[in-house]
């Protein structure tokens, strides 16, 4: 297992960090090369993750910009908080090699770490309960509970530290969905092998290509609310991570009754109201964090499998709108239907779990969806699950920041 950087990609197929051209893009090349020497002179490595994002370079700049600002800018919370922050919003989702790192860096950066949960200051355990509902149920995140929060935690810390939990939920996310391996020198005490027991399939994989471009015979399709996956579930309560995320909420069905209506994204959203209050509470990381959204929304290089020249917009929003849609957020302006038709049983599974119960993804349900990808476009569609997850927990929280100072 030295040197694995994913149980689910081909080490054959993992982009070498020098000593070879890796993209036909110049300005891909030239970007990656950059981040990667950056990295490697800030931080003293390339984590496995990061290296399986390179695979598309423009998004890894945007998302290390996004990390840099969380953890090297002049802010008024201290390194050692960032760095706790991030391992608590790691547990909520069993995320051992996202704690691993982060409790890594801040002893090898800052020299610095809390050496038992008694030092852990209260006011960092306050952060307990909006971390679970964030990212387990965060249409229960309300003023109410920003109003608790702010007895302890001035406006501005209160949003930049709820925006780094919703950041590593989302990224908890990417490292279950593509099979991060853990760090050579940073082994997991807790680590569950997802490689367990994989079956090949039998089911021939769906032509996408043939339905972006409607070549496939029209058919009705139901809308997504039609179709229950209510048999995906999480792991039972652990008392070791529940310990350090704060709290053992976990994620349930967005109930879909008369009085829990879908949060309607049109009226709030992140290219106006809830971008607002973003860049007014924290301007240190809003347009960053915008930039990185934007690119994952648009990213594309119009070919699905080995079918180029393919307009993959509607499949793309399709997987946007679907992450979304679990966690009760719709769109007035989206055609609902359009999900089925993209997206067939296994595939949203897979989707589901990585955006609700990541640390339950095998390789099983990696091999299990309909869709013919390559291994690119596996990265890019766990990059569309995360960024989308990552949206929606933003206009959650942000709109109940809003509901406190309307």
């Amino acid at each position: 297992m030295s040197n694995l950087v994913s149980f689910f990609i081909p080490q054959e197929q993992i982009k070498a960090l020098k000593g070879e051209t890796r993209f036909p893009n110049t300005t891909e090349q030239e970007v990656y090369e950059k981040v990667i020497e950056d990295m490697q002179s800030n931080i003293g490595r390339v984590t496995n993750y990061e290296r399986i994002m390179g695979h598309f370079p423009l998004y890894l700049e945007k998302h290390y910009e996004v990390m840099q600002k969380f953890f090297y800018s002049e802010l008024s919370i201290s390194h050692l908080w960032r760095y706790y922050i991030a391992y608590m919003a790691s547990a909520t989702h069993r995320c051992e090699y996202l704690m691993r790192l982060e409790e890594h860096f801040s002893r090898t950066l800052e020299g610095d770490w809390f050496e038992n949960s008694n030092d852990v200051p209260s006011k960092l355990k306050s952060l307990g309960k909006a971390n679970a509902k964030l990212a387990h149920r965060p249409w229960e995140f309300t003023g109410k509970d920003v109003k608790e929060l702010l007895t302890q935690w001035n406006p501005n810390e209160l949003v930049l530290v709820l925006t780094e939990l919703c950041q590593f939920h989302c990224l908890s996310g990417f490292v279950f969905g593509v099979g991060v391996a853990p760090e050579e020198d940073l082994p997991l005490v807790n680590f569950r092998e997802p490689l367990c027991c994989v079956v090949k399939p039998t089911r021939i994989k769906t032509n996408i290509a043939d339905k972006l471009r409607g070549l496939v015979e029209q058919q009705e399709y139901d809308d997504i609310s039609a179709e229950s996956l209510d048999d995906i579930h999480g792991y039972e309560d652990n008392a070791y991570f529940s310990r350090i995320a704060g709290d053992s909420l976990c994620y349930i069905n967005y109930p879909m009754d008369e009085i829990s209506r879908p949060f309607n994204g049109s009226e709030f959203s992140l290219t106006n109201q809830a971008y607002f209050v973003l860049e007014k509470m924290v301007p240190e990381v809003s347009e960053s964090i915008w930039n990185r959204i934007r690119l994952a929304t648009v990213m594309t290089y119009d070919y699905v499998g080995q079918d180029s020249g393919v307009e993959t917009g509607p499949l793309r929003r399709a997987i946007w709108n679907y992450v979304q849609r679990v966690y009760g957020l719709q769109y007035d302006d989206y055609n609902y239907t359009d999900i089925n038709k993209f997206l067939e049983i296994n595939t949203k599974k897979y989707i589901k779990k990585i955006a609700c119960f990541p640390e339950t993804v095998t390789k099983q349900d990696w091999e299990n969806i309909e869709l013919d990808l390559t291994y690119d476009e596996m990265i890019h569609l766990n990059i569309l699950i995360c960024e989308a997850r990552f949206e929606t927990e933003l206009l959650y929280m942000l709109y109940a920041i809003g509901s406190v100072y309307r």
